[in-house]
């Protein structure tokens, strides 16, 4: 006898219809210390920003623009930055808060 299977709904980010395994990630949060340097933070969200942004503009679908849009601009914000590393605001490169 097979397994029951759960529909899950939702707004995706291609047309058509998705069969398989799903994973659920709820209220995950690390108190792990982050073993990058600054430079190395910045730079894995710079290429972040860079990987979705070039996603955002050679896909077709709107929504899929809007939601790697909103994507890139997250990896972006800088109380993001503040929050993973509470030290990094003394260091951070004035013009990462358009102060130059």
């Amino acid at each position: 006898m097979s397994e029951p299977m759960n529909l899950i709904k939702g707004i995706g980010v291609s047309p058509g219809i998705a069969v398989g395994p799903v994973r659920k990630v709820i209220n995950v949060v690390s108190t792990d210390a982050i073993s990058a340097s600054p430079r190395e933070i910045f730079s894995a969200l710079n290429k972040v920003t860079e990987d979705l942004e070039i996603a955002a503009s050679t896909i077709d679908l709107e929504v899929a623009k809007e939601v790697l849009s909103a994507q890139a601009m997250i990896a972006q914000d800088p109380a993001l930055v503040e929050r993973l590393v509470p030290d990094l605001i003394r260091i951070l490169p004035i013009r990462m808060y358009g102060l130059i």
